[in-house]
């Protein structure tokens, strides 16, 4: 464990923050000399190496043996690290390595490469570095044949289009790669294009994580287009974009064929009513999606009845995440409806709309009745007394929600007395989390 940023901002190496995993350590005596081999290797890096160091965790889990490699002008640290990669231990040992390379500069990059060929590589987590694409293309190159390398992690790169047309490539040929993060960074439509293209073929990748990129319609378009074809991803996060309701309408058309999407992430996405509206009509048929995210979009009262009528009949939605999304009273009368009849949604966001006691009103009547709801957050409504009072009645009842969220609303001493006569009363419910300022 490295920390102590004062004691390197002193000119200090901070040996005392450097620990062995003591599990490790006894367990695993084998290991012992290539742990103690590493701390000295540690102490040996200049004080800027220590500093940018800081936060890696050395841990062994499970038959996991991770190995942390960094750029340093010392030679003897480098060379240490080059034998840990080729020790014996490794060799005769059934132990995978996860490597973790952090803060490096760009004339490390084209050394990455021979890491991921490295054929006991599993984990490779490269985030917040400037690998741009340029070490993009030399970790593509290296992809095309990596045959064990199963995550990767790209995040906060400054990667382009011009380095994702490299991933792509890289994707097409690569067999192993099964998850692939390259939130945050500068990807637009034509870089979507080329990875939608590797998607059309590649049977292997099962999570792609989006996040926070500058993708549009035209986008998603292509990824729905892809996802129609691919019988592979499970996972899309795409939350933090622009695709909007013709982004929506995309993947609404991709939902209707596809038969192996769990979960869509399309929170922070200008999603509109008409989006929703799309959407709502291929859960009608759809029978594999999991999880819907769609926080932080602009849905409202009439596109939250769209969606409940999407829900009604689905039998394979366990997850909707609606919080942020200007949701009222009168959208939850169409909600509850459906949840009278929807026997598989288990988990329901409704944090930070405003809603009041009338919608909870609405919602605790379909809660006597619905026998599968296990988890329900209300925080950062306009929720009063009356209406905890509503959901208290229906939970003396209620033998499935075993979460309830109300925190940040408008209760006061009143609804408090309601939710201790809930905890009294009810054996099912095991976290009741009520805090905020109005009590």
């Amino acid at each position: 464990r490295f920390g102590n940023h004062e004691a390197c901002s002193q000119g200090k190496l901070p040996y005392g923050s450097i620990e062995d995993d003591s599990e490790c350590w006894h367990q695993q005596s084998r290991a012992r000399p290539t742990f103690k081999m590493l701390k000295e290797s540690l102490c040996e890096l200049s004080v800027q190496s220590a500093f940018n160091l800081k936060n890696v965790k050395n841990k062994r889990i499970n038959n996991k043996m991770p190995t942390i490699v960094h750029n340093t002008t010392d030679s003897r640290v480098q060379r240490k690290a080059d034998a840990r990669i080729d020790s014996p231990m490794s060799k005769e040992s059934p132990l995978m390595k996860t490597t973790i390379i952090c803060n490096f500069c760009n004339s490390y990059l084209p050394g990455l490469g021979k890491f991921i060929h490295d054929q006991t590589l599993t984990t490779l987590k490269l985030k917040k570095n400037h690998i741009g694409d340029t070490g993009l293309q030399y970790l593509a190159e290296a992809l095309r044949s990596n045959q064990t390398l199963t995550t990767l992690g790209l995040s906060r790169n400054t990667i382009g289009n011009a380095g994702i047309q490299y991933l792509a490539a890289a994707l097409e040929k690569n067999q192993a790669l099964k998850d692939l993060s390259i939130s945050y960074n500068d990807i637009e439509d034509i870089g979507v294009q080329y990875l939608a293209e590797a998607l059309q073929g590649n049977q292997t990748l099962t999570r792609l994580n989006l996040r926070e990129n500058h993708i549009c319609h035209r986008g998603a378009q292509n990824l729905a287009e892809a996802l129609q074809n691919n019988q592979a991803l499970g996972t899309l996060q795409l939350e933090t974009n622009q695709i909007g309701d013709k982004g929506g309408q995309h993947f609404a058309e991709a939902l209707r064929t596809n038969q192996v999407l769990k979960i869509l992430d399309l929170s922070c996405n200008n999603i509109g009513v008409a989006g929703a509206q799309y959407l709502a009509r291929a859960l009608e048929n759809n029978k594999i999606l999991a999880t819907l995210s769609l926080r932080n979009n602009l849905i409202g009262d009439l596109g939250l009845q769209y969606l409940a009528e999407g829900i009604h009949n689905n039998q394979s939605l366990i997850t909707l995440e609606l919080n942020s999304n200007n949701i009222g009273d009168s959208g939850l009368k169409y909600l509850a409806e459906a949840l009278r009849s929807n026997q598989a949604l288990t988990t329901l966001d409704l944090s930070e709309n405003r809603i009041c006691d009338v919608g909870v009103q609405y919602l605790a009547e379909a809660l006597r009745n619905n026998q599968k709801l296990t988890t329900l957050n209300l925080r950062k409504n306009s929720i009063g007394s009356s209406g905890v009072q509503y959901l208290a009645e229906a939970l003396r009842n209620n033998q499935t929600l075993t979460t309830a969220e109300l925190d940040w609303n408008q209760r006061g001493h009143p609804g408090v007395q309601y939710l201790a006569e809930v905890l009294r009363n009810n054996q099912t419910l095991k976290a009741l989390l009520h805090e905020d300022s109005s009590i």
